[in-house]
């Protein structure tokens, strides 16, 4: 055994699969966690206890978060190895990044805000990856299979809570605060569920998860969510035939090349058709706008930032500019690539590829060994999707954020030992 194996007590991999490959160890603990980072919890409080109560337990939240993450990296031996992973010091380098830009952020209190849930959610993600990757798919499914079930019962029993209101009446937004963060949501732990069953596992606890999330997402009505849903759908797919060897691999990326060619060479008439067919348009509902008022009112810091999650949370300054523009106020950028540039400035920006890159390889590494690895590679699909036009990457909560880092970290923690 090697010397990295030895600081670990044992190859996790190898306990894996000594105590089971969905072992329950720990796991109630983990799953706490998630449901925490999530941000799921937090917003249903919003929406329904007094303001005067959200500080105390959004204190609370880091604190569990942050205290359960620790001890159960300590608790096992080796378990602080899932942070030397090339993937695992890359986050807490941004991390680290992120609270230098308080030196200069527009609005330091938020920013320090931001910055303690993203530390203490990263911690989180690193104690889910500590095993490697089937405890970690586990946890996460488990996470967002309660998710959507308490959504559905919100919308169920209080449709006021978890209804959306004003333009997109009705649609479903459950435990959150708006629909897309449903859906979004509901994308990853559906393709969660759908790489369970692929593999064998959980076939009809996973069954069940999958056609619940396949309503949530129909019910939530984000459009993105369900290209995003489908896109990683097929990733599934075509990871488990990669699986089946060299010839069938070869001819699922000649057809992949071919699809993505076609679609390209479509042009923009094919996707205005399409966003037309599902009562969309090439505003993608006034995002556009949104983004080309941001990017000519961020000039100013343009290398740096200004500051992590400060840039929209003072209505003075640049973002007055952009609400006079729009007549009326955004709370987020509605793009990862644009709001990690300006929170965090291009430093940030090249963190976050950096980030995918490592993600992409370590995903394709483990497919061939480990089926789970599917799961990574279709959140990273999906993920990507949807930062097109939602806020996921560097967030200080969310499961497509959570998720995501988790796999890659899991993915990584396996490599070192195969």
């Amino acid at each position: 055994m090697s010397a990295d194996a030895q600081a670990l007590d044992v190859d996790p991999i190898e306990r894996a699969t000594k105590t089971g490959a969905w072992a329950t160890h720990g796991s109630f603990a983990a799953v706490v966690v998630m449901l925490l980072a999530s941000d799921g919890p937090m917003q249903l409080a919003i929406k329904v206890l007094p303001q005067g109560t959200l500080a105390a337990l959004s204190f609370m939240a880091f604190l569990i978060t942050l205290v359960v993450s620790v001890i159960g990296l300590l608790r096992r031996r080796g378990g602080l190895a899932v942070l030397f992973t090339q993937p695992g010091l890359l986050i807490f380098v941004l991390c680290a990044w992120a609270t230098v830009t308080i030196l200069w952020s527009i609005n330091p209190r938020h920013t320090l805000t931001g910055i303690l849930f993203l530390i203490a959610n990263a911690l989180g993600s690193a104690y889910v990856a500590r095993d490697g990757l089937p405890r970690a798919l586990n946890i996460l499914f488990n996470t967002g299979l309660f998710l959507m079930v308490a959504s559905v019962l919100t919308v169920l029993l209080t449709p006021d809570v978890g209804l959306m209101r004003g333009e997109y009446e009705g649609a479903w937004r459950g435990l959150w605060l708006e629909k897309n963060q449903l859906g979004s949501a509901a994308a990853i732990t559906g393709l969660l569920a759908l790489s369970l069953w692929g593999m064998g596992e959980k076939r009809w606890l996973s069954t069940f998860a999958f056609l619940l999330c396949c309503v949530v997402l129909v019910k939530s009505q984000s459009v993105t969510s369900l290209f995003a849903f489908v896109a990683g759908a097929g990733s599934i797919v075509v990871a488990f035939m990669l699986r089946r060897g060299p010839i069938l691999a070869t001819l699922v990326l000649a057809g992949g090349t071919v699809v993505v060619l076609g679609a390209l060479l479509a042009g923009p008439t094919l996707w205005d058709q399409i966003l037309a067919s599902v009562g969309r348009n090439s505003t993608l509902t006034s995002r556009t706008a949104i983004w080309h008022a941001v990017e000519a009112f961020s000039q100013e810091h343009m290398v740096l930032g200004y500051g992590y999650i400060a840039y929209f949370s003072v209505p003075e300054g640049p973002m007055g500019y952009v609400i006079e523009v729009l007549d009326f106020r955004p709370y987020t950028a509605h793009n990862s690539w644009l709001q990690t540039r300006v929170d965090l400035g291009y430093p940030g920006l090249a963190m976050t590829v950096l980030l995918l890159a490592m993600s992409v390889y370590y995903s394709f590494a483990r497919l061939i060994a480990q089926p789970a690895a599917a799961a990574a590679i279709a959140v990273l699909v999906s993920s990507t999707l949807i930062s097109l036009v939602e806020v996921v990457f560097a967030a200080p909560g969310g499961l497509v954020w959570i998720g995501l880092t988790a796999l890659i970290m899991a993915a990584a923690v396996e490599a070192r030992y195969r």
